[in-house]
């Protein structure tokens, strides 16, 4: 029975990540910014080339769609996350029980992890490094200040977004962090032009709280702090 409860418990979480996806994306969507992409199986919302940054291109300047587009993303995940994300006190950033009064509710109590900003590259390898960035001599290095770029823009537009954590059974970390991967993680080919493009992205990766058994799925309730009358049958 305590499996069962909490399997279901985790298909919930699953359920509660897509949803999250597909809000974001319409956000988006509605607020102008084109060809965003989903990957509901991996958690990821993804940001194609041209999105945030052109081939070579790295930097967000002040009014250029790079800065629309990650102020957009900002506004988004503030809106969002509060009723899926922890304090640094370790208790629910907004109370469960007001989650369940809002349009965006968490009647799932499932909790975000983690939220990675990802970026990516194509195979083509930079020859010396990028023109005015003597240090951008990599594919690695060139995802690596996208993500991290983009990271600086989102936090700096939504100061709210610092104050995001996870849960305490997983560390109780600051919900968004960086990571970057040059061309090792390509999602097509690289054969062709077309491809390559498509590998140059930056992901927004999703990945949920999964307590690893069934006291640490009632402590994480106890922790919300759950009425018993809604707490998984």
């Amino acid at each position: 029975m305590e499996r069962k409860k909490l399997d279901l418990y985790k298909d919930r979480v699953n359920q509660q990540r897509e949803k999250i996806l597909k809000w974001l994306k319409s956000y988006l969507t509605t607020r102008g910014v084109e060809s965003v992409e989903l990957d509901i199986q991996n958690g990821i919302l993804r940001l194609p080339e041209g999105v945030l940054f052109d081939s070579g291109a790295y930097e967000i300047k002040p009014l250029s769609n790079a800065d629309n587009t990650a102020k957009i993303l900002a506004d988004a995940l503030s809106e969002v996350l509060p009723c899926s994300v922890m304090t640094a006190n370790g208790v629910p950033y907004r109370p469960y029980v007001s989650c369940n009064l809002t349009s965006f509710n968490n009647r799932n109590a499932a909790y975000i992890e983690a939220i990675f900003l990802e970026g990516h590259t194509d195979n083509i390898r930079i020859k010396k490094h990028l023109p005015g960035a003597p240090l951008l001599d990599s594919n690695l290095k060139l995802s690596a200040r996208r993500a991290t770029n983009t990271f600086e823009m989102i936090m700096d537009s939504k100061k709210q977004l610092i104050e995001f954590y996870a849960p305490v059974s997983s560390g109780n970390e600051p919900v968004l962090a960086v990571s970057a991967y040059g061309e090792t993680r390509p999602i097509t080919s690289n054969d062709k032009s077309e491809g390559r493009a498509s590998n140059r992205r930056i992901d927004l990766r999703i990945l949920m709280h999964q307590p690893k058994d069934y006291d640490a799925y009632q402590d994480l309730l106890d922790q919300i702090g759950i009425p018993k009358s809604d707490k998984i049958r």
